[in-house]
């Protein structure tokens, strides 16, 4: 900024030398100097000018008038913008720069308070009056209670003697009438061949030639030699034997869930007749009354077993499939010869 202030300072003498000396002839125009002094300005200065615009020292930082931005400077003519600073120039370059000059705002009306807002009158409130505690609660008498008795401990009870279990049950033995019907004597001497089967078309008999009527009876059984099921016969068979031996097939129902059915070859004789007036004597004299399509061999054989060994619905299944429609043509059987289901196991 020193050096700002030299060069304007400069600017300033030659504008005065100018306008008292007589004019000079134009020198050619220059560029207008620079705001910020070169360093090779301020080296041009002479010696003396340098030591006149040197501050003194015993001015401080303090004492400075506060630094104004500069005006821009007034065009200098050509002459003077070559004239060379003289003494006047130098008194000229130690003048203070003139302060510029600021307007004071002035501050505005101060607001005035608007009336204090009075509040109502507050009303106390009144006071109810204090409940006056009750008496203290004195505690009663303490209950004396009886003197503890201790339970008297009875006499342990002995188990008794384990109960031994009884024989199972075992299916009785099919009675048969002794002898058959007339019309089956044929049959005393015929030879009873097993297919294997233990329902349905199971046996064959080979019958001899006999004079006369030869049947084959429903309700006759067939007894095993060798421990296997007993047969019984469901429906009656006519025997042609009048001109020679003939065979025949015949349609038995197993008569014992718990043994081995016949196996070819298995050795069985003719029984006899299961009594008229047994369940199983029921159920013959009732087939023919069913009609064949209520009839189904599951069916039949579950209403031998449920007369011969009560079996239940679950132990038929185990042998032989054994469906909804099997059971309803076991109840159907059984209800045609006037035998009760309601206490069988097979209808629980």
């Amino acid at each position: 900024m020193s050096a700002l202030r030299l060069v304007l300072l400069a600017l300033l003498a030659g504008v005065i030398v100018a306008c008292g000396s007589p004019a000079a002839a134009p020198p050619p125009t220059a560029a207008p100097p620079s705001t910020t002094a070169p360093p090779q300005a301020t080296a041009a200065a002479p010696p003396a000018a340098s030591a006149v615009a040197a501050p003194k020292p015993a001015e401080s930082a303090a004492q400075k008038p506060a630094e104004q931005p500069a005006a821009n400077p007034a065009a200098a003519s050509p002459a003077a913008t070559g004239a060379t600073p003289t003494a006047a120039a130098r008194v000229a370059q130690n003048q203070p720069t003139p302060e510029r000059k600021f307007e004071i705002q002035k501050p505005g009306e101060i607001q005035v308070p608007k009336p204090i807002q009075t509040l109502a009158p507050s009303a106390n409130p009144t006071l109810r009056p204090f409940q006056v505690p009750g008496e203290i609660q004195k505690p009663g008498e303490i209950q004396q209670l009886p003197p503890y008795v201790w339970p008297t401990i009875g006499e342990f009870q002995r188990p008794g003697a384990i109960q031994q279990p009884g024989n199972i049950q075992q299916p009785r033995e099919i009675q048969a009438v002794p002898g058959v019907p007339p019309t089956a004597q044929c049959l005393t001497t015929a030879k009873l061949q097993p297919n294997g089967a233990f329902t349905g078309e199971s046996f064959k008999f080979e019958v001899a030639q006999a004079p006369g009527e030869c049947v084959v009876p429903a309700g006759l059984v067939l007894k095993s030699a060798d421990g296997k099921q007993d047969m019984l016969v469901m429906a009656s068979v006519k025997v042609n034997a009048s001109a020679g031996p003939t065979t025949v097939t015949v349609y038995a129902n197993c008569m014992d869930i718990n043994k081995h059915g016949p196996e070819p070859g298995s050795k069985y004789s003719v029984g006899g007749m299961v009594p008229a007036s047994s369940e199983l004597g029921k159920v013959i004299a009732g087939l023919p009354k069913v009609s064949a399509d209520k009839i189904t061999a599951a069916g039949l054989q579950g209403a031998v077993w449920s007369i011969t060994n009560d079996v239940s619905r679950d132990h038929i299944s185990k042998v032989l499939k054994f469906e909804q429609k099997d059971l309803d043509s076991a109840r159907s059987v059984l209800e045609s010869g006037g035998v009760a289901t309601a206490g069988k196991s097979l209808f629980k």
